[in-house]
């Protein structure tokens, strides 16, 4: 397998793959948030070349709680464009998964890693509180992070975020 993160430049701006996770415990999600951005967004990263979106989110969660979870279901497909705090105009289309939190996770305090950016901490922030966060994508504020076996898709386009038909999970 390549290792690249599947991000290509085109034209003026880039194309990324994207996985996410939801996991939940207590009534918290567990964010994350670098010392660059001013909001919270999920643990995840990009998908690498020749690698699955579930193998993608299991490694990608590994990385940064160095815990391996049992990977739920797919909940979100976001596609996304947006210009970069650098400018850059992006196209990004992310799978969100529900993902199995383990006791070992939910004791971690304080927890952080390392990526090229900088430091990196993690968060269980309460549900019950999202809407009046900075959090990254918007439509966790407003959506049941339940399961409910339906596959959900978001757009944003011109900072607004609107859902399409909702489809049946298979």
């Amino acid at each position: 397998m390549i290792n690249g993160d599947i991000t290509l430049d085109i034209l003026n701006g880039k194309f990324s793959y994207r996985v996410g996770a939801i996991i939940i415990d207590s009534n918290e999600i567990l964010m994350a948030k670098d010392e660059k951005t001013s909001f919270y967004y999920t643990i995840g990263g990009r998908v690498r070349f020749g690698e699955t979106a579930e193998e993608a989110i299991l490694r990608e969660i590994f990385e940064e709680t160095q815990h391996r979870l049992e990977l739920g279901e797919l909940k979100y497909v976001h596609e996304n464009f947006f210009t970069s705090y650098e400018g850059t105009v992006n196209h990004e289309i992310s799978f969100f998964y529900s993902v199995k939190s383990s006791a070992e996770l939910r004791l971690m305090k304080h927890a952080f890693f390392e990526e090229s950016y900088g430091k990196v901490t993690l968060h269980w922030l309460p549900i019950d509180e999202l809407a009046t966060l900075d959090l990254y994508p918007e439509f966790f504020k407003t959506e049941s992070l339940d399961s409910d076996g339906k596959i959900k898709r978001f757009i944003t386009k011109n900072n607004h975020t609107y859902s399409t038909t909702d489809h049946e999970s298979k």
